[in-house]
């Protein structure tokens, strides 16, 4: 009878403190027994360590540090996060004009480089495995919103979503797409999606090239970008982030405002 590899094949086994890592399995390097994973889960947000428990992923999600969702096997997934970060529809405010999507936040909060540059703190989207043991992150890809101003008398940024590969799983693959909207900061209101002679919101922004956007030309508004990175791994399970870039006061010489709003 032929014989039929599976999926408990070992190869390119790593061992570590007695288990042995091999494709999706743990093996105990002792007495030879096989652990399969429970569940899988992706999760977007501050860097985590590379085996943390359940428990601590979940509560990070909850504490507002990221959004997790975890599917157990032959189970509907689980999405922990806070509520702010997990809605994602524009709302209408009282005076009729259409408020910006929520959940979009200065992430952590980056840093304000000059007049012209802003980068935000990186945030880490995982795929990975839990086991009775504990959860391994195998995937993981660090990314940056970079935003630039043109300058001079330009009402133009460049905005950049820098991609970082920080681990690899040879099981897993993964796509990326990003989506972009201008805001306007309104004090002491809703901020509004930006209006005017602004380029339109870009549901198809590039991923690892800067793409070039015109906001409103008013001076004296307050305007900021608004962009979202969506992870599709090959498990069909899904991550996301949503950045908010720094505040630029139009003038006839924009540049970045001293301070913004959006911090998380």
């Amino acid at each position: 009878m032929p014989h039929t590899t599976t999926r408990r094949t070992l190869t390119a086994a790593i061992i570590t403190g007695g288990l042995v890592t091999a494709g999706l399995l743990n093996v105990n390097a002792a007495s030879g027994a096989i652990t399969p994973p429970d569940a899988s889960f992706v999760y977007s947000g501050e860097p985590v360590a590379d085996t943390i428990s359940r428990a601590d992923l979940i509560a990070r999600a909850k504490a507002g540090q990221g959004n997790l969702t975890i599917q157990d096997d032959g189970a509907r997934p689980q999405t922990f996060g806070p509520s702010d970060l997990t809605t994602d529809a524009a709302t209408t405010a009282s005076s009729g004009f259409t408020a910006t999507p929520s959940g979009f936040v200065l992430w952590n909060p980056g840093s304000r480089v000059d007049d012209y540059h802003y980068r935000s703190s990186p945030v880490q989207i995982i795929s990975g495995r839990c086991y009775v043991s504990g959860c391994t992150a195998t995937e993981k890809i660090n990314y940056v919103l970079k935003e630039s101003l043109v300058g001079g008398s330009s009402k133009r940024w460049a905005l950049e979503l820098l991609r970082t590969q920080i681990a690899n799983d040879p099981h897993i693959t993964y796509t990326n797409s990003a989506s972009y909207v201008c805001g306007r900061n309104i004090s002491g209101a809703p901020d509004k999606i930006c209006e005017g002679n602004s380029d339109p919101s870009d549901p198809s922004m590039a991923v690892a090239s800067p793409e070039y956007y015109t906001f409103e030309s008013t001076s004296g508004y307050i305007n900021f970008p608004m962009v979202r990175v969506n992870v599709l791994f090959s498990n069909d399970l899904s991550a996301y982030h949503k950045f908010r870039g720094w505040d630029v006061k139009v003038s006839s010489a924009t540049k970045l405002s001293a301070t913004s709003d959006g911090a998380k």
